[in-house]
């Protein structure tokens, strides 16, 4: 496992004035650390602040996972980025990842949107900040299962791909 440093400029949509309380910031720490005991050496990880927000970015395997402690209700939320969409996708593209969204909010397990930083869609979910990492991993592999079979079916790369040829 590498710790890195990221320089990326995300927005998690909490206005920059409101703290998240320090339980919050040293719980991701504990929590990441546990994670990267389960993974070995998977995976990249790297601990920052967005405008205070304490954010911790998980590259394992093919998947980008972002981890945010939602503010003041003792959850983490997870990222993890599907695609990158064309601006003028196709509608049947649209019209599927509505449907996905839909079938996920409606079971519980998370929700389909298009991050306002990167503009990828992504996947989010929700975990208790009180969470095993145990129960983390097995939330993350649960997430990878489904971003997997999402680009296949959308017939989309992942969105890093075009990253590192640009």
């Amino acid at each position: 496992m590498t710790v890195a440093p990221n320089n990326q400029n995300l927005q998690f949509g909490w206005p920059a004035h409101v703290p998240e309380p320090a339980a919050s910031h040293e719980r991701l720490g504990t929590l990441m650390m546990e994670l990267v005991e389960i993974l070995d050496a998977d995976g990249v990880l790297a601990l920052h602040e967005s405008d205070g927000i304490p954010v911790a970015e998980l590259e394992l395997g093919e998947e980008l996972f972002y981890f945010v402690p939602a503010r003041g209700n003792g959850e983490l939320t997870l990222y993890c980025e599907v695609a990158q969409l064309p601006p003028d996708a196709p509608a049947a593209q649209l019209r599927r990842a509505l449907e996905w969204n839909m079938a996920l909010a409606s079971s519980g397990l998370g929700s389909l949107g298009i991050d306002a930083g990167s503009g990828r869609l992504s996947l989010v979910v929700r975990i208790a900040l009180s969470a095993t990492a145990q129960e983390l991993f097995q939330a993350l592999r649960h997430m990878s299962w489904h971003v997997r079979q999402w680009r296949s079916e959308l017939s989309v790369a992942d969105p890093h791909e075009s990253e590192a040829s640009a």
